[in-house]
């Protein structure tokens, strides 16, 4: 194992002394935690699976104090592989994934970890739904903030749209919760810290659209690619 892939005894001291959950290389697990949805074959020197907001927190801030480079993952979808990098620390989200239902059964605080199988399954437990993906591997998060579309866009709207809140950790390692320009720019671009939680608007189960079922939304979808990647015998093209 290179230098590059060890992780430091300052590291490893702090995270048996926080009591953080994490994994080496040398872990059993390690190989099943670090796969992705990347042609990437990096290996992190480490990856930290924290479970709150408080330990992203205390992470962040040894990690800033140590110099020590890491990055963050939740559903691993990203084709680039910016959530696995050799010699860096993966902060991996995925066990911050709670659901509270407000008592008003329009809002939810969700972990910023959560994927989107987990999040329609809890949800589901109340009768609620929200916007999402296709695809139950991927995180809300990440989703959310590259825009959001999906079958649902068609009643509930992008990903984004329905954020309405966001508690963040931000480069010092500072717990925040995002004012409105803060969420604003979230809502925009992402790109302002590790997203612990966010509150999004949830939606009666019965009163929405199935997504199996057509709608014009899907015609026109369809219509945009069939003009946007024309075949052959249309174009005219060998």
């Amino acid at each position: 194992m290179s230098s590059a892939n060890t992780i430091s005894p300052s590291t490893e001291d702090f995270l048996v002394s926080s009591k953080l959950h994490y994994q080496t290389p040398a872990s059993p697990d390690y190989d099943t935690t670090r796969q992705v949805y990347a042609l990437s074959h990096d290996r992190p020197s480490v990856i930290v699976r924290p479970r709150d907001a408080a330990e992203v927190s205390v992470l962040v801030k040894h990690c800033v104090a140590e110099g020590v480079p890491f990055v963050v993952r939740a559903g691993g979808h990203d084709l680039y592989g910016r959530s696995v990098v050799d010699g860096c620390l993966t902060i991996d989200v995925r066990d911050i994934n709670h659901v509270e239902v407000d008592a008003d059964r329009m809002t939810a605080e969700v972990g910023g970890g959560i994927l989107l199988d987990r999040l329609l399954e809890e949800l589901e437990k109340h009768r609620l739904h929200t916007p999402t993906g296709g695809i139950g591997s991927v995180g809300l998060v990440g989703w959310a903030l590259s825009g959001g579309y999906g079958d649902s866009s068609a009643w509930g709207g992008l990903g984004l749209d329905n954020i309405l809140a966001a508690k963040v950790v931000n480069a010092k390692g500072d717990l925040v919760e995002a004012d409105d320009e803060m969420l604003k720019g979230i809502r925009g671009s992402g790109g302002f810290g590790i997203i612990v939680e966010v509150t999004i608007k949830v939606y009666p189960a019965d009163e929405v659209r199935n997504p199996k079922s057509p709608s014009f939304s899907h015609l026109l979808f369809s219509l945009s690619l069939f003009f946007y990647y024309p075949c052959p015998l249309v174009s005219g093209k060998d």
